[in-house]
């Protein structure tokens, strides 16, 4: 199963600590819970041969070469690897950057990831977005929103994540249902709340798909097990919620 989250380990010399550094920060890399820039260095001896063609930073081509290097550990969101990896790769001396990706399986606990999600009606249409295929539930179909930031109310909440990923400003309104659901991964409650688009048109800014179905169409969809409750009341009650 996918990972939402990532351990980073990145082999690098002493002289570039603070740069790279500082673009794992930018990049959104480091946090974990209300803090942020959570990383940690340790001294390491890395040993390499540079082969036939290649530009070393230290160490001659042919030759066996031991050097200190520092590991710079970090955790990075799944939807923020990629553009983690490219600014480190953007300010790394080396021509290849040793940097090692692991996926996390963080324990359930007792508390549960608070969660929200937009039911977004056009006439007898709801909009479902499908998930990328890196992350967990990868390609399962589920209601645009996301997880409650530190800081925030669950409308607040709400529309940010519209706004970060269908580029378009939303009006919260009432709830329609809460859930919560333990996958192996995490528990999640989620809220979804009844939305109407005010401004803007759709974009895939994170989704592999967006899509207006009719509650005859569910079926036809592979959705995530959390919204499964949901799905079977839009079900019993589509004909009076289609008509708000």
């Amino acid at each position: 199963m996918c990972a939402e989250e990532y351990k980073l380990e990145i082999f690098l010399p002493e002289s570039h600590l603070k740069p790279v550094q500082a673009a794992l920060q930018k990049a959104g890399a480091g946090r974990i819970g209300n803090y942020e820039g959570c990383m940690s260095c340790s001294p390491v001896t890395g040993c390499w041969r540079p082969l036939e063609g290649a530009q070393p930073h230290t160490g001659r081509v042919g030759e066996m070469c031991c050097a200190p290097e520092w590991k710079l550990e970090t955790v990075c969101r799944a939807d923020r690897l990629e553009e983690t990896l490219a600014a480190v790769r953007a300010v790394h001396p080396y021509e290849e950057p040793v940097i090692y990706v692991l996926p996390l399986c963080r324990p359930v606990t007792g508390k549960a990831v608070e969660v929200v999600a937009a039911l977004l009606w056009q006439g007898d249409r709801f909009l479902i977005c499908q998930r990328p295929a890196h992350k967990a539930r990868g390609l399962l179909w589920e209601f645009v929103g996301g997880k409650v930031e530190p800081g925030e109310t669950k409308e607040q909440a709400l529309a940010r994540e519209c706004r970060e990923e269908l580029a378009v400003t939303v009006a919260v309104d009432d709830i329609f249902m809460e859930v919560t659901h333990a996958y192996p991964d995490l528990t999640v409650h989620l809220t979804l709340f009844h939305a109407k688009i005010l401004q803007g048109e759709l974009q895939k800014l994170e989704h592999n798909d967006l899509r207006w179905i009719t509650v005859e169409e569910i079926d036809q969809y592979p959705f995530c097990p959390a919204d499964e409750v949901i799905l079977e009341k839009l079900r019993r009650t589509h004909g009076a919620e289609t008509a708000r």
